[in-house]
């Protein structure tokens, strides 16, 4: 199991936020595949405007460390490059992987927001009000305060 330790922006300089460079750019192992809707549904096409994955989703966002998010019936999961559902679609909202790492809420408005792994497995159980993507092994998340947002880092170790 891993351990998660989440310092208090109080104790972080905001310099440390300016200091994260967004990760290198990783190009995908297979061809790249592009969203395209067809008749109100989201797929994708390939380089050449081929349709490799049809278009059966509500709606559907580019593929990041090998998955993309797509929606089914108003809930989120993930597929492969070969249209093969790897996470079910059960989310109300999810992130783009980072590191491995997506951000997912099981309830709008009401929910607080966590962390799965690449085969949909809580690694980081729902607790911030706002997270952002992993870099570095480090990820900005916020918590509601009374004057607004009080934001610190997580660390994934």
């Amino acid at each position: 199991m891993r351990i998660v330790r989440i310092l208090a922006a109080l104790l972080l300089p905001a310099s440390l936020f300016a200091q994260l460079e967004p990760p290198p750019r990783i190009e995908p192992a297979g061809p790249p595949l592009f969203v395209v809707t067809v008749k109100g549904k989201a797929g994708f096409i390939n380089q050449e405007g081929k349709i490799v994955i049809e278009p059966v989703f509500e709606k559907a966002f580019h593929f990041t460390d090998g998955l993309a998010a797509v929606q089914k019936e108003g809930l989120w999961g993930f597929i492969d490059t070969s249209g093969r559902v790897v996470i079910k679609p059960q989310f109300i909202s999810v992130g783009f992987f980072s590191e491995g790492l997506a951000t997912f809420q099981r309830k709008r408005y009401s929910d607080k927001t966590g962390y799965i792994d690449k085969t949909g497995k809580v690694v980081i159980h729902p607790q911030f009000d706002a997270a952002e993507p992993f870099r570095s092994g480090l990820a900005r998340v916020g918590f509601a305060t009374l004057k607004g947002r009080l934001f610190g880092m997580v660390a994934d170790v």
